[in-house]
């Protein structure tokens, strides 16, 4: 539900929000959306469902990864990843290959692009830029895996939260105390331009090591060293989300900072809480875990097609004479219906055909004694 409730604010952000009020790649193709001033008290949060979604990734990845194989945990990311990659990227692409918004040479480049996640903008929609820094960090820990280091991811994880967590507290010091310490904001700058350094997990790093730390913290046990560090990331995760939400705001809006934080820290505890109290809460549910279920499988084809195909139907409808909060409404009613027939039938499909060529390839490696590494699981088998 945390993952759902996440993926909505996102889609509200970008909808009644940042089509019209920020300067992204929407606001450009598309200039005549309709704005939405009275929402933007609440719309301008909904952004920090990302940051919610790297603490998530760093607690799912790490527990999904013990005990797994490199190949095993490449097959279930590709998995994950790809078949929503390549049916919303060809979503994307035919919306705005009918909407003429783009010359066509333009448009495959970026659609290309967005099918094999090169990690240098520009895509089929803005929003993979997250997934590039997702991916990245998969990456990392399926290096993790090859060379049999997993056991040493408190560390090594440990090391990447407190350093991007230390970055952002200097940063924080840089600004307010200027005459003191204004030589490091070039520094700083240069690290939110840098696509390298944000794939380095430089700044959202201490987002996914607090996610690997409270797996440690609720399924390895409480230790001084882990709580501290733990800690020491959701100062780090604050401040980040803090400066972040300066970021967000354009000139002559007056809005809190503070409460996107907020919302970031409670639904840290909400994580927290739904993990502590999960046998609980299926009780609570009951026939309904399908469903919530269900509702959580949406979120990810939801935020990677929501920006552009719901902008296209918001235009395309007030265009023809909807109330702007009425086409509003529509357009995320229908984001929803589309991100559940993905969920439900599309990506499973092409996740049936993935499997036998993943069946395939995983008994060509069994053959192969040089790489057999890469089905080695980091936990010996039970006997």
């Amino acid at each position: 539900m945390v993952r759902f409730v996440s993926a909505s604010m996102v889609m509200v952000f970008h909808l009644a929000f940042w089509s019209w009020a920020g300067d992204g790649t929407i606001a450009h193709l598309m200039p005549n959306l309709p704005a939405f001033p009275e929402l933007t008290s609440v719309a301008w949060l909904g952004w920090v469902g990302v940051e919610i979604f790297f603490v998530l990734s760093g607690f799912v990845i790490a527990y999904s990864a013990e005990g797994s194989s490199a190949f095993a945990f490449f097959r279930s990311r590709f998995l994950r990843l790809m078949p929503a990659v390549w049916i919303c990227a060809s979503l994307v692409f035919a919306v705005l290959l009918v909407g003429h918004v783009l010359p066509l040479a333009e448009l495959t480049r970026h659609y290309l692009k967005s099918l094999v996640l090169i990690p240098k903008h520009p895509w089929i929609d803005p929003v993979y830029w997250s997934l590039c820094v997702e991916v990245f960090f998969y990456g990392f820990i399926l290096c993790l895996l090859i060379s049999n280091r997993f056991r040493q991811i408190e560390l090594i994880m440990g090391a990447v939260g407190v350093t991007s967590a230390l970055v952002w507290v200097m940063f924080s010091v840089s600004q307010m105390m200027p005459t003191r310490f204004g030589f490091l904001i070039p520094i700083f700058e240069r690290l939110e331009e840098s696509w390298k350094l944000q794939l380095l997990l430089v700044r959202h790093g201490c987002l996914f090591a607090l996610g690997v730390y409270l797996w440690l913290l609720l399924f390895k046990g409480v230790t001084l060293g882990r709580l501290v560090i733990a800690l020491v990331c959701f100062l780090g995760g604050y401040v980040e989300t803090l400066w972040a939400a300066k970021e967000m705001l354009g000139a002559g809006m007056n809005l809190p900072t503070t409460a996107p934080a907020a919302i970031w820290a409670a639904s840290i505890l909400l994580i927290i809480a739904s993990i502590m109290m999960n046998d609980r809460a299926h009780a609570w549910a009951g026939s309904r875990v399908r469903t919530i279920r269900m509702l959580g499988l949406m979120t990810y084809p939801l935020y990677l097609f929501h920006q552009t195909v719901g902008s296209a139907v918001v235009l395309t409808l007030h265009d023809r004479g909807m109330p702007r909060f009425l086409a509003l409404f529509v357009a995320a009613a229908i984001c929803l219906v589309i991100s559940w027939i993905i969920a439900r039938a599309l990506e499973p499909g092409v996740k049936r055909h993935l499997q036998l060529t993943f069946a395939a390839l995983e008994g060509w490696l069994g053959r192969e004694a040089r790489i057999a590494l890469l089905l080695r699981s980091t936990t010996p088998a039970a006997p």
